[in-house]
């Protein structure tokens, strides 16, 4: 089977799901059904990207529909509309707070203080999102 675009390979995972499914359970099932050999570094990213795109550019015209945080299906099997919550935090232009930055280095859910490493050589720390994901090495950040 030839290797299908990330659009086709969503549609036919949420098609043969009848429930919807978090961007990450979509992500494991490409994986899991071969859909697509070609992943990249961070394939739940890309399969939420490419859903949200489409439901911002294409609006009501878009395949998919948001049913919760990070959550979609497929609209023509959703038979009512998302229920939309009224937002309790306030928008970051509103805050007059600014983020504070610190000298720790994040990847994939990696932390550590980079000034607290003697780094006497130059390692390939490799890391990956998830199973079949195209390894990244971080050592670029320091």
């Amino acid at each position: 089977m030839s290797e299908l675009t990330w659009k086709n390979a969503i549609n036919r995972v949420l098609g043969s799901s009848s429930t919807p499914l978090h961007y990450n359970e979509i992500t494991e099932r490409i994986i899991s059904e071969g859909l697509r050999k070609s992943l990249g570094a961070t394939p739940a990213a890309t399969v939420s990207a490419q859903i949200s795109a489409s439901i911002k550019h294409d609006g009501e015209s878009s395949p998919y529909i948001r049913v919760s945080k990070g959550t979609y299906a497929l609209r023509a099997g959703v038979s009512h509309k998302p229920i939309i919550r009224q937002k309790l935090t306030p928008d970051i232009s509103e805050s007059d707070e600014s983020e504070e930055q610190y000298e720790i280095i994040t990847s994939f859910g990696m932390f550590w203080r980079k000034e607290a490493i003697e780094w006497i050589a130059k390692p390939k720390l490799l890391g990956m999102q998830q199973i079949g994901a195209t390894p990244v090495d971080f050592f670029k950040q320091l």
